[in-house]
């Protein structure tokens, strides 16, 4: 049976985790953030015209399954099937030492993660996007995308040289696609909205939107909204690429991609996302017991140290 399969870095104790109950939590925050910027003024984005809302999938969340089962942080070139054709993937990694968060938390942290990449991206990005292989990086990106209407997810936890890992997938109906926007503007959130918006995240479209059909041309305004609150952004990478410490001794991820550990030994996953490929796609060791992923994105933790992958 492929599903109760584990992959070679597995550890004998590696489980997959039972989303059952903690599914429609993990769709309401990535609505949450989709609403953040739909609505127009969030990090001098102008408003979205016709962004969908997003709902659970569970053959979508099957495919992440097959993903997190490797135990290791990496991107599947085959994710499609007759019913999903243009899907989209993000991945992500934490890795915690010492007392450790429940599952819901973490998952949300690496939430945050992937939207925390707005930093680097601006409204010109979101009008024309470059594809998967430019800047800036695309989880923020396919967080937003106008007609990502499904998504499932998929983690894994396991303990390996004390540390307690988790891989987390997400598969999205609809990848973002080369010289498309990422979602059409508008004046008014929502305006574009063919079948009405939803009772609850009003700047979004209701479930039923139908993405193949066309909504009527929009005339918008070409000022950019003003920026949101500071207080709004999920995370607020430092300038100049440093960490800034949270409450409780956690860290946010800095723009530059580096990771200081918080208090308790927890780590942060870095926001870059850039690996350094070694010769045949082995993992190079780097100083303090740290690894550089290998090609492919999969990383293999050095004896002694973890690995701190980006999100993907």
């Amino acid at each position: 049976n492929a599903m109760q399969y584990l992959g070679p870095k597995c550890e004998v104790d590696a489980e997959v985790a039972d989303l059952t109950d903690i599914n429609e939590v993990i769709v309401f925050r990535i609505n949450e953030l989709r609403t953040l910027v739909a609505r127009g003024g969030f990090n001098g984005f102008t408003a979205a015209a016709r962004m969908g809302t997003l709902t659970w999938n569970k053959e979508l969340a099957d495919i992440a399954e097959y993903n997190v089962r490797k135990c290791s942080m990496h991107k599947d070139r085959c994710r499609n099937t007759k019913n999903h054709q243009k899907v989209g993937q993000l991945v992500a990694y934490r890795g915690l030492k010492g007392s450790t968060p429940v599952i819901i938390d973490i998952l949300n942290d690496l939430l945050n993660l992937w939207f925390s990449e707005q930093t680097a991206t601006t409204m010109n990005d979101i009008a024309n996007y470059n594809g998967p292989d430019g800047k800036p990086k695309n989880g923020f990106l396919q967080l937003i995308l106008e007609g990502a209407t499904s998504v499932g997810c998929a983690a894994l936890q396991q303990a390996k040289n004390g540390w307690l890992q988790t891989f987390f997938t997400c598969n999205f109906e609809n990848a973002p696609v080369a010289g498309k926007p990422i979602f059409t503007t508008a004046n008014t959130a929502g305006e574009g909205c063919i079948l009405g918006k939803h009772p609850k995240h009003v700047h979004l479209c209701s479930e039923k939107e139908n993405y193949g059909q066309h909504s009527p041309k929009l005339k918008v305004r070409s000022k950019q909204a003003d920026s949101a609150p500071a207080e709004e952004s999920a995370v607020s990478p430092a300038a100049g690429g440093e960490t800034t410490p949270a409450a409780g001794g956690e860290t946010t991820p800095a723009a530059g991609g580096e990771t200081t550990p918080a208090a308790g030994g927890e780590t942060t996953p870095a926001v870059g996302g850039e690996t350094t490929p070694a010769t045949g796609g082995e993992t190079t060791p780097a100083a303090g017991g740290e690894t550089t992923p290998a090609a492919g994105g999969e990383t293999t933790p050095a004896a002694g140290g973890e690995t701190t992958p980006a999100a993907g």
